[in-house]
């Protein structure tokens, strides 16, 4: 009975100390975010649980797993451009719509590597709002949002041929 009012007062102290540190972005951060073709409208936090089977010594036992999701939601401003290997596949693959998380170290600096996710919209139109979730452990508190920067143009983007009235003469 001592050993579980340990572990049980230990996760309640960690989870009140990691919400008392939790620095996520405020107004001011969030409206910064934006680039030509995506802009960030909220920030949300959530703790969450999940069932894992955690290896326990000899057996596997089946126990709640607390962590954090962090869900970003924005606001498509116009169509990036499409290239040809973006059109035939998801829009997983358009590098204008990454959003990457970046833990802060020490110093408040954003560390090198970090964690990124496309936004996911319905229809890549105008106005369209997507989102892209992160799943972080419950001790991930100081950190940096980050949007993709303009890509370079590695080629032309290829448009379909329409007709005109000059080609129907």
């Amino acid at each position: 009975m001592r050993g579980r009012t340990c572990l049980a007062l230990t996760v309640v102290l960690s989870l009140y100390f990691s919400m008392a540190f939790a620095t996520a972005p405020d107004k001011k951060e969030i409206a910064s975010l934006h680039n030509d073709y995506v802009k960030v409208l909220e920030v949300k936090e959530t703790e969450q649980t999940e069932e894992k089977f955690i290896n326990d010594g000899s057996k596997a036992a089946l126990k709640h797993v607390p962590f954090k999701n962090i869900s970003i939601v924005a606001e498509l401003l116009k169509k990036p451009p499409m290239k040809l290997d973006t059109v035939f596949s998801s829009n997983k693959k358009i590098p204008e719509l990454r959003v990457c998380i970046y833990e802060r170290n020490e110093l408040g600096k954003l560390v090198r590597e970090g964690t990124c996710e496309t936004f996911l919209f319905e229809t890549l139109s105008s106005g369209s709002i997507g989102t892209a979730s992160f799943h972080f452990p419950p001790d991930f508190n100081d950190y940096g949002i980050k949007l993709a920067d303009k890509q370079p143009n590695k080629g032309s983007t290829f448009e379909l041929w329409t007709p005109n009235e000059s080609d129907a003469k």
